[in-house]
């Protein structure tokens, strides 16, 4: 008899737990780069005397911090409004 035969598999994440990670991590990629883009155009036309690197540095340092927040949030709920709809 093989070693292996007598191993149960198992997973860190279960499948329902998996679709929340991928989704969370997916609204939070978006998050990042909305927010980034969004607030460096904004800073670079408010404070035209720096460069466009500088506002996109500021944009980049802000999402990276928001991301968290919205990816989160959002794709949580994006999570829980599929169970439901599976549900029925």
């Amino acid at each position: 008899m093989s070693r292996t035969a007598n191993r149960s598999t198992s997973s860190f994440l279960d499948a329902a737990e998996s679709d929340l990670v991928r989704t969370v991590m997916l609204s939070a990629l978006v998050g990042f780069v909305v927010v980034a883009v969004g607030i460096g155009l904004v800073y670079g036309l408010l404070a035209p005397g720096h460069d466009w690197e500088s506002s996109a540095a500021v944009g980049v340092l802000v999402a990276f911090w928001m991301a968290a927040l919205v990816g989160g949030v959002v794709g949580n709920g994006i999570h829980e409004a599929r169970r439901e709809r599976r549900r029925g």
